[in-house]
């Protein structure tokens, strides 16, 4: 009981003789005012427990938003992390993929160009042998300082022979040579004759038709021609140094 209820009973002491009815309604004053004051203390206390209660939720429900936040944020870094590790292996990937795709190109690159190449070599083989105009134009001037007679003869029956034996006839003959064309129809036993050939007896004309050949970079050599067994066809000048055409020399072979 506080104060102030022992002060109500006292003063009611003190008039209880002289008002019996003022006694019995401050009793029952005080014991409304008792009731509502446990009342209230009773909420007080509720109210406490539930502010305690709330406290501690707050609390827990604090820390574990700090918890769950740096989980999250561990969880974010870790899913930035994967990503980034899963992107260097994309790109690994990738580059991987584009190096194999220009290896690919590049072998591919290179059999065409090995393909064109050779199907140069094998143009350039099967091409019948001409003489450029920078060849025919300096051989005609070097041959019209010496006009002369020579013979050409070639193999009757290998149209390129007689093909390369004509462009040297016309040569000579824009020179002013008497040219003698022959075609040899027939064998050299035991041989078979290839390129150009300016063979011996040496002499001075011979020594003039090689130097000619040379300054018009017409390769030939100097090989002396065997025995021919068979016929010829065409016109012989007596005593004139003879050029021989023979097979067109084949550096790849055709299986």
């Amino acid at each position: 009981m506080n104060k102030q209820q022992i002060a109500i009973i006292n003063k009611a002491h003190i008039s209880e003789g002289e008002n019996v009815i003022d006694t019995h309604s401050l009793i029952a004053r005080i014991s409304e005012l008792s009731q509502s004051a446990d009342f209230w203390n009773a909420w007080m206390l509720g109210t406490l427990v539930f502010a305690f209660i709330a406290a501690g939720s707050v609390a827990f429900t604090t820390r574990m938003s700090i918890v769950r936040a740096k989980q999250l944020a561990e969880a974010q870094d870790e899913l930035i992390s994967a990503k980034d590790r899963q992107l260097v292996l994309d790109l690994k990937d990738k580059d991987s993929k584009i190096a194999e795709a220009n290896a690919r190109a590049k072998e591919a690159d290179e059999i065409t160009e090995r393909e064109r190449l050779a199907r140069l070599r094998i143009e350039a083989e099967l091409a019948w042998r001409t003489i450029s105009p920078e060849q025919s134009k300096e051989l005609e001037k070097i041959l019209a300082t010496n006009q002369n007679s020579v013979n050409i003869e070639y193999l009757f029956n290998d149209p390129e022979s007689q093909y390369f034996s004509e462009q040297l006839a016309s040569i000579f003959m824009k020179a002013k040579w008497k040219v003698g064309l022959t075609g040899l129809n027939g064998v050299f036993p035991g041989e078979l004759i290839f390129g150009l050939r300016v063979p011996d007896p040496s002499s001075s004309l011979v020594f003039f038709i090689r130097n000619a050949f040379i300054s018009a970079k017409l390769a030939f050599d100097t090989t002396t021609i065997p025995p021919f067994t068979g016929s010829s066809t065409g016109v012989t000048i007596t005593g004139a140094p003879i050029i021989f055409v023979g097979v067109k020399r084949q550096s790849i072979s055709f299986k």
